[in-house]
């Protein structure tokens, strides 16, 4: 599922998997790493924060499912 969601995205499965074992096991949302997560795809501030809000929006709910009911810190900002 991840790797599906990293080739929608453009981002590497691994650097994904990597990034969503970060904020599960810290169950904090680390948006620099999001930034590093998009670096590779060397685009403009306003076309990452779309392609960053396109990830997030399909990201989130996975995110909340995997940390089994847990709050994770920060992660509210793409919550609608």
């Amino acid at each position: 599922m991840l790797s599906e969601m990293a080739q929608r995205h453009g981002v590497g499965a691994d650097a994904l998997q990597a990034f969503v074992d970060g904020v599960l096991r810290r169950h904090i949302f680390d948006a620099e790493a999001l930034s590093e997560l998009m670096a590779p795809l060397d685009l403009g501030w306003k076309a990452r924060t779309q392609k960053e809000l396109a990830l997030m929006e399909e990201l989130t709910p996975l995110l909340h499912k995997l940390a089994q009911g847990r709050d994770i810190s920060g992660l509210s900002v793409y919550e609608q």
